[in-house]
């Protein structure tokens, strides 16, 4: 493959200096880029990783709250769902790329991960604010951070150097002996130092699958499950067996039926065995038996027993035959074979490339395969017998290679059992311990009490661990044992002798009124503001009564008040406004009201209208008593509502209603008749108010003579 020097780039991290030193690829210079962009994670190379710490947890702190919004202590998905979606969206995000920049990055940047994770486990076990990080993760079942990472570099790390080459000297290179990876991989394998990691496989091509019948998978049995009695699953596995496996006549088959029975057993960091049992028409004909190396676990024990029986399958069936025949496969490993259900070209293990290259060479050889899950340790019989043979195996010498997911699995034992636990409340409820396994029966509530149970808080009782006295341990108040041999565990402080300061004060009553009072100088108070009594006298009168004569007590001097002249303001003062009415004897303090005066009483419009304040010298009225004469008005126009008692005109018709309400509102005329003009309150007051509505008031001719004798005027 041919590289292109245009297009290739090359970043020098933590380097000051413009051009320290050239990379060239066949002659060419490459070139430098300040800032690249390599597999989605951004780097800046002067300020290290920070840039790309503080942009995962502002992406870390966006996808928890869209996990906070669907969980709650009381409703929401369970634990078990918000951590695999934990797993799914956060974590996988974070771990992107972390083997490369984590341990170059400063411990600010690290511990603002961390943070985030802690948030995190809170919101997965439901517990509040607060709590203690180790509780946290322990309830969450997560591992913290560095040691989550310490685990994916050190994945990284064998995987490099199992493909050997350019790989394994950067490799050697990164992770140098004083490197905290390194010196994990050297203190495991300090025990096991004869372990030889297995070679890489090479994918399966399309070319070698041949048109051909595809392997059957039966990975249950209805309707029976796990948690089932072991009777149950025991007949319900020998019915299934019997119903399409076993030969239901007498006669030999045509066909040759061979039967392979797997099994494994395990003693984690120590033996593992595998065994195989290989029968042809209900006979038995042979059963290997193999170790399966020191670290192996239970599914890799299972792969490399039926790796065994295939290979000694191959030599018991012809290579050419006519006559085609059938093979069961039975284990109790459904993560095997769920593994192998993806299909031969989605396999990406080393062990699994090589069983289905051993099953398609089985069915080139014309021989019909089924898988069948069988329920173990329930007493099935061939079952139970393999699994006899695997932990004899067990004993055997242990030379298959090792595994690298059986490694990393123990280095995470190894790391769990270094961690330093403090005296938690948690700690010691349930020890070092997972959290309890999920019971269908409990609700979300239940669950999330349990766990705020173990970490030491409660809903209604708040914390039970509150630390009052530096010198009482912090321990629970609720479930902390009290035995009499061992005594008490909680520590109580020392009885010290204290001062208690003792109520001195009595009721004291008043002498006047009988008043009784809290306090002698409640009393006293009550004597002053209520009878009038000078504070000293009142004292006297409370202590002693008329026991004493009377003794002159100079009056209280008045209350002393330290007068501070204020400065001088520059301000000028402002006087009060005072609007005159040119036309009447008005007075007024806003222009506001004199305008509408003006309009509604004279009839003058918003125009001709001008407004003048009135003077401190200037008085509304003359010397004689009367108001001043009125000028004469300075608007000529004619408005369309004119009032036909006088020549005023208005604008509306509300303004000339309001006008002869106040302005007419008795009239004589030269013959002595006098004209009242009345004007209703409200239309929706007034019942017998025209529904058109052009009446806006009604006038009424009263002779002068009916007005002298009081009588009364006709009403609406």
């Amino acid at each position: 493959m041919s590289v292109n020097v245009a297009k290739t780039k090359c970043t020098l991290f933590g380097c000051t200096e413009s051009h320290p030193l050239t990379l060239q690829l066949d002659g060419e210079r490459i070139g430098a880029d300040r800032t690249p962009n390599l597999l989605g994670v951004t780097f800046q190379c002067l300020q290290g990783m920070a840039t790309h710490a503080a942009e995962t947890r502002r992406k870390m702190d966006f996808r928890l709250l869209q996990i906070a919004a669907i969980s709650a202590s009381t409703w929401g998905p369970r634990r078990q769902v918000l951590r695999a979606f934990y797993l799914a969206l956060v974590q996988a995000h974070t771990m992107y790329g972390i083997e490369v920049w984590y341990w170059d990055a400063s411990e600010r940047s690290r511990d603002l991960l961390a943070a985030a994770q802690h948030k995190a486990s809170r919101i997965i076990a439901g517990i509040p604010h607060g709590t203690r990080k180790e509780d946290s993760l322990l309830e969450a079942n997560l591992l913290p951070l560095k040691t989550t990472t310490l685990v994916h570099s050190m994945k990284f790390m064998l995987m490099c150097e199992s493909r050997g080459g350019c790989l394994r000297r950067s490799a050697e290179e990164v992770y140098h002996s004083k490197h905290p990876v390194r010196a994990l991989h050297s203190r495991i394998m300090r025990s096991y130092h004869h372990l030889r990691i297995e070679p890489r496989e090479q994918p399966l091509e399309t070319s070698t699958l041949r048109h051909s019948c595809r392997p059957l998978f039966h990975t249950q049995i209805k309707p029976v499950c796990a948690d089932d009695p072991d009777d149950v699953k025991r007949e319900a596995s020998e019915k299934w067996i019997a119903r399409n496996f076993e030969r239901r006549g007498k006669e030999p088959p045509r066909r040759e039926h061979y039967e392979l029975w797997t099994d494994g057993s395990v003693s984690l960091g120590e033996k593992s065995g595998a065994a195989a049992l290989l029968y042809r028409n209900n006979t038995l004909i042979c059963a290997p038996k193999t170790g399966a190396g020191e670290l192996s676990c239970s599914y890799r024990v299972e792969c490399v027993a039926l790796e065994i029986g295939l290979q000694l399958l191959l030599k018991w069936l012809p290579a050419y035959r006519s006559t085609p025949s059938r093979l069961s496969i039975f284990s109790d490993s459904l993560s095997m074979l769920t593994a192998l259900q993806t299909g031969p070209l989605a396999v990406t293990d080393p062990i699994l490339r090589r069983l289905w290259r051993l099953l398609l060479q089985v069915q080139r050889r014309k021989v019909r395969i089924r898988l069948q899950l069988v329920f173990g340790y329930c007493g099935v019989k061939r079952n139970e017998v393999c699994d006899d043979m695997a932990k004899k195996a067990a004993d055997l010498p242990q030379l298959r290679d090792t595994w690298i997911p059986d490694i990393i699995a123990y280095a995470k034992r190894v790391l769990r059992s270094e961690e330093v636990h403090e005296n938690t409340h948690r700690f010691g409820v349930t020890g070092n311990h997972f959290p309890t396994k999920h019971k269908e029966e409990l609700m979300k509530e239940e669950e999330t009490a349990r766990a705020r149970f173990r970490v030491g808080s409660s809903r209604h009782y708040g914390w039970m661990l509150r630390k009052i006295n530096p010198s009482v341990p912090p321990q629970c108040r609720w479930c902390n044992p009290q035995h009499a041999a061992i005594g008490p565990t909680i520590q109580t402080a020392s009885t010290v002798a204290t001062r208690t300061l003792q109520r001195t004060s009595e009721p004291a009553k008043c002498t006047e009124c009988d008043a009784t009072c809290q306090c002698r100088s409640s009393a006293v108070t009550h004597m002053v503001n209520k009878h009038g009594f000078v504070r000293a006298y009142a004292l006297r009168r409370i202590k002693y009564g008329d026991a004493t004569p009377a003794v002159d007590i100079p009056p209280e001097p008045p209350p002393v008040v330290a007068i501070v002249p204020l400065p001088s303001s520059t301000r000028v003062p402002m006087r009060p406004q005072v609007l005159h009415c040119t036309l009447c004897a008005s007075k007024f303090a806003v222009p506001g009201r004199l305008l509408h005066h003006l309009q509604t009483i004279h009839g003058i419009g918003s125009g001709s209208c001008r407004v003048k304040r009135g003077r401190e010298n200037e008085d509304s009225v003359q010397g004689d008593g009367r108001a001043p004469a009125a000028p004469a008005s300075q608007d000529t126009r004619k408005l369309p509502f004119q009032c036909d008692l006088c020549e005023a005109s208005f604008g509306t018709r509300s303004s000339l209603s309001l006008h002869k309400k106040f302005k007419h509102k008795s009239i004589v005329t030269k013959d002595g008749t006098v004209v009242l003009v009345q004007f209703p309150r409200k239309r929706a007051r007034e019942g017998n108010v025209d529904a058109t509505g052009e009446r806006r008031g009604a006038v009424w001719c009263v002779p002068k003579s009916a007005q002298l004798q009081g009588l009364p005027h006709p009403t609406l």
